[in-house]
């Protein structure tokens, strides 16, 4: 039945998420699942996977900064609410979709080179 005044509407869902919580779960968790496939298909290109060896268990898949820019932001958002803002934006370049394994990895290396220890 649609609502006339939207606060009406939003009483009535939120009456139901009250009344219904196990089934505003599974929609919630069906809505999230969405979007991070969403957002690793789009820095995956085009499909669900690390872009350097391939894995394609979304439960190991994470978005990278290209640049390792990551440390300029003031406030991290991390999980659901970065993909979100990457939604949001438009799905900016500079991220990409690495498997965990990968991504500690490249985390790995770019501290080696940056270490004052390894400077000659």
């Amino acid at each position: 039945m649609p609502y006339k005044n939207p606060e009406d509407q939003r009483n009535c869902e939120r009456r139901w998420r009250q009344n219904n919580p196990k089934q505003n779960r599974t929609k919630t968790n069906r809505c999230n699942l969405v979007l991070k496939l969403m957002v690793l298909t789009y820095y995956g290109g085009g499909k669900v996977a690390c872009i350097q060896c391939g894995f394609s268990d979304a439960r190991g898949l994470c978005i990278d900064h290209i640049n390792n820019n990551a440390g300029g932001n003031k406030r991290k958002k991390l999980g659901l609410n970065f993909y979100r803002q990457l939604k949001r934006s438009g799905f900016p370049p500079g991220y990409q979709t690495l498997c965990a394994n990968c991504n500690q990895i490249k985390e790995a290396e770019r501290r080696r080179q940056t270490s004052p220890h390894n400077r000659k």
